[in-house]
């Protein structure tokens, strides 16, 4: 499951959750309503991949690819709801 932010959200949560600090070639952009933060990785513009970092830690080195896409995402979440 994905909580995805608002656009008037994104920002301020980066900056509160230490994303902007922490990794700043990453944009988060939701969580999995759990202990993670979705994001795309900012360096591979349009076509970046979706990734995921935990709250308390959102470091560059530790985010894990979890998608090769955002459309990708959609899918795997779809495709988790319908079973």
């Amino acid at each position: 499951t994905a909580n995805f932010w608002t656009a008037e959200d994104i920002i301020p949560l980066n900056n509160e959750y230490g994303v902007v600090q922490s990794a700043p070639d990453f944009l988060a952009f939701g969580d999995n309503m759990g202990e993670e933060m979705l994001a795309f990785d900012k360096r591979q513009g349009a076509v970046s991949g979706v990734y995921i970092f935990t709250w308390d830690d959102p470091s560059e080195e530790d985010a894990l690819l979890v998608a090769d896409s955002f459309e990708d995402l959609i899918k795997t979440i779809k495709n988790a709801n319908e079973e």
